[in-house]
Formats: C-alpha cells, sequence, structure tokens
C-alpha cells in the first residue's frame, strides 16, 4: 500500500492512441524492494514542495498502478494522505510517459499542434525566419535583450523560488498563518517586476512588439497576442484569492491597483507616490487579515509574470537565430550578472 504511515495518489491522465479516447490511472506511491534510499527522499520531498512536476518522469518507478479492488481509503495508520496531478504528465495505454504536446498531437492527428501557454509546443519547432531585416534597429535588441535578461534574473530569485503559503492558523484567533518571503528579496524582485507596469519601460510589450513586428511565422505571432491579450486582462481583473474581494474596500480594485499599491504606497521605490497610495495601502492593512491580503499580492504579481515567463524562451530562441544568422545586430547593453560575477540568464548568449 504506502509507505509507513503515507499514502500517497497521483492520478495521470492518460489516452488510447488508437481509439484516442481519454482515461484516469490512479498510481499509489509504494517504491519497489532495493528502490535508492535518497530517490525515494528525494520524490517525496519534491511531491510535499509541489515541484514534482519537473522530475515526474525520473521518479515515475516510485508508484504502482492500484488494482481495481483496491481500498485505498485512509484508516486509522495512515498520518499523512496526498493526493495528486500533474498538469503536463500523460501516459498512452501501454504505460508510456508522454507531455502535453504529444498528447495533442495524438488526439488532433497534427505532427506538431501549438498549445497556448506552452512553450514547449512552440520551441520544438525551431527557430522561425526573420522578415524585413531592414528595419531592425540596435533599440529592438537591446531592448529583448533586456527583456529575456530581467525574466532570467526573476525567474532565479529567491523570491520566485520561495514563494508565499498559506497554512491553517495555529488557534482560533488568526485562520491562516503565513510563510512569506523575506522583504529584502521581495523588494528586490518588485524593482524588476515594476518594469511590466510602466508605460516607458514596459519590458513585455516592448520586446514583443519587436518581435511581433519582424517574426515569419504566423502560428508564432497570434500565440505571442493570445499571451498579450491574458496579460492586459490580468491587470484589468479583479483579485479573487481567499475572498478579499468582499471587503468594501477592495470593491472595484483590479489586480494592477493591488500591485501598484503595494509597490509605491510602501515607500520602497518613492519617497511619495503621485496617487496617494500610502492612504490606500492603509485602508487595505486595516479593513483585510495580513495574511489573506498578503498572499493575494504575491499571488497577484506571479500571475503578473506568467505571459513573461511564457514568450520568453521562444523569442529567446529566435533572437539568437537572428543575431547568430547575421540578420539582425546584436545588443550592446551591459549584461548586469557578468558585471557582478553572477552566472549568466540566457540573454548572455546573444551578446557581444
Amino acid at each position: 500500500m504506502a509507505i509507513a504511515d503515507k499514502l500517497i495518489l497521483w492520478n495521470v491522465r492518460c489516452i488510447n492512441r488508437e481509439t484516442r479516447e481519454l482515461f484516469d490511472r490512479q498510481l499509489v506511491f509504494d517504491p519497489p524492494e532495493g528502490a535508492d534510499k535518497s530517490a525515494v527522499e528525494t520524490a517525496l520531498s519534491a511531491i510535499e514542495s509541489r515541484t514534482f512536476d519537473g522530475v515526474a518522469r525520473d521518479y515515475r518507478y516510485l508508484f504502482r498502478e492500484t488494482a481495481d479492488n483496491e481500498p485505498l481509503t485512509p484508516d486509522e495508520k495512515i498520518k499523512s494522505f496526498n493526493c495528486f496531478a500533474v498538469t503536463e504528465y500523460f501516459e498512452t495505454l501501454e504505460g508510456e510517459s508522454i507531455d502535453e504536446v504529444e498528447l495533442l498531437s495524438i488526439m488532433s492527428g497534427q505532427a506538431d499542434p501549438v498549445i497556448l501557454g506552452n512553450p514547449r509546443s512552440v520551441l520544438r519547432l525551431g527557430p522561425a525566419t526573420m522578415l524585413d531585416r531592414e528595419a531592425w534597429d540596435l533599440q529592438k535588441s537591446n531592448d529583448i535583450a533586456h527583456f529575456i535578461q530581467i525574466v532570467g534574473l526573476l525567474q532565479r530569485s529567491t523570491w520566485w523560488r520561495s514563494g508565499a503559503r498559506l497554512k491553517k492558523g495555529p488557534n482560533t484567533d488568526a485562520l491562516y498563518a503565513l510563510e512569506n518571503p523575506a522583504i529584502e528579496s521581495t523588494v528586490a524582485a518588485l524593482a524588476l517586476l515594476r518594469q511590466f507596469l510602466l508605460g516607458r519601460d514596459d519590458a513585455l510589450k516592448c520586446a514583443t512588439a519587436a518581435y511581433l513586428r519582424h517574426s515569419g511565422d504566423d502560428r508564432r505571432i497570434e500565440w505571442i497576442k493570445a499571451e498579450i491579450a491574458s496579460f492586459e486582462a490580468f491587470l484589468t481583473g479583479s483579485p479573487w484569492q481567499f475572498g478579499i474581494e468582499s471587503h468594501a474596500v477592495v470593491k472595484d480594485l483590479t489586480n494592477r491597483q493591488l500591485i501598484e499599491t503595494f509597490i509605491y504606497g510602501s515607500g520602497f521605490f518613492h519617497r511619495q507616490s503621485n496617487k496617494n497610495l500610502e492612504d490606500r495601502l492603509s485602508e487595505l492593512v486595516a479593513a483585510v487579515p495580513r495574511e489573506q491580503l498578503v498572499f493575494c499580492f504575491h499571488g497577484a504579481c506571479r500571475q503578473l509574470l506568467r505571459p513573461a515567463f511564457v514568450v520568453a524562451p521562444v523569442i529567446y530562441q529566435d533572437f539568437a537565430h537572428w543575431t547568430n544568422s547575421g540578420w539582425c545586430c546584436r545588443p550592446t547593453r551591459v549584461v548586469v550578472t557578468r558585471l557582478f560575477a553572477d552566472s549568466a540568464p540566457a540573454a548572455s548568449a546573444v551578446t557581444p
């Protein structure tokens, strides 16, 4: 059944290649005899920290398929119960591991389907050709290099890797307990994140505008346009996490306003905001429980960055190909991770 006092179930979506029918396969964590102890511990740690998605294929062998009549209801011996699914892991009827692109390929009959929100479905097509090369200029190269660089810095940041978590409160006085990234790493991340909100420094739109003007692949163009549309819809949408919208002070507050209220109302970047956001932040803090409010803020920041994280690998692949082919000029801006002797993000591959 389960190891020791843990019961861990993994629900895997599967497909029959011949009939294209979908079905579910229930797996239970049950390492085979002689399984490497460190591998078992690593898999358990990844499941607990919700990072198992990236290593699912590596540790699939530690799970077995449950029998049709196998009882899986936790009993008094079970101290820990977990049931999960992996977003982009699928299997065939025969047990072959496939990803979302391969699944959609089987279902649609298309060899190379392009999937919204899935950069791997685009990257596997290889680099796109470049159009109107004479109209390219140095500013476009620097804008794209800058965009790729700040995305790399954010993805590697302590703030992004640690995230914010809510747990049940320690007593009846507090409904939730908050695990929050350190304020130093949060401020450092916000210095970059705000560049996705400013009209003059809109890193995402500047980079994508340059890319879309010159990409020779219509499918990529529509794919990126869809991500930009979702980015804009998010900014004007309402925060939803954990019912903070039930407070009157949050009424009509957009995600953009929530993020800007924290960034500028806190005084992190300016002595005084030009929209009296200090007062707005005070109102929010007084009306909404701290744990819910801060968790909602972190969630909004992460969602804000999702479109940028999705399109960056595709833009980088094509931009690197264009510069290495001599079709456009290389960027001249300084790679700050080299300047500070850090490990360089992806943008370094397309700089002098």
